[in-house]
């Protein structure tokens, strides 16, 4: 318990009696404590709770950009080859996959397998996998003949989407 000290003078002296802390001030410091208590508690369940939507829209940032340099692979493995840079890199949309040396054009065709895919370690549209909210499309448009378009579009549910813009030339 905290004290506070008090003098009171009695026949010219003054003597010193320790007195503790009245109900009120109690009381107030009890409200003042409860008040910053609730504050962080509130701080804390709000954080738990956009924990997973943050989670959704890392994972979508993710697979933007990996859709990206996806087709960023392909244009450099057509330089390798000495083909023309955008060669498998046609106008419109389709699916990406890891690895994959072409888009797939029909993807939208195929029952939308354009859903990703979680195996429990790789996101890929292998449907033997657990279903996510998450779908991929990548769009290229040509802008010129030395220059595309690269547009990959994540939705990771309701009310999430993510979606990245590149532009891709021949400079070879």
């Amino acid at each position: 318990m905290i004290f506070r000290k008090k003098y009171i003078k009695k026949k010219n002296k003054f003597i010193c009696r320790d007195h503790g802390f009245t109900l009120i001030e109690t009381l107030v410091a009890i409200a003042i404590f409860s008040v910053g208590t609730a504050a962080a508690v509130n701080v804390v369940f709000s954080s738990v709770k956009l924990a997973p939507k943050i989670e959704n829209r890392t994972i979508a940032s993710h697979l933007a950009q990996e859709g990206i340099e996806i087709v960023k692979n392909i244009r450099d493995m057509n330089w390798v080859n000495g083909s023309s840079f955008n060669i498998g890199l046609a106008q419109g949309w389709g699916c990406v996959e890891y690895g994959s040396n072409s888009l797939d054009y029909n993807c939208s065709l195929n029952g939308g397998s354009d859903v990703i895919y979680f195996d429990g370690s790789y996101y890929s549209h292998n449907s033997t996998a657990s279903k996510t909210d998450f779908s991929r499309k990548v769009t290229i448009s040509n802008i010129s003949a030395s220059e595309i378009k690269v547009v990959s579009e994540v939705a990771c549910g309701a009310n999430c989407s993510v979606s990245l813009e590149d532009h891709l030339f021949d400079w070879r």
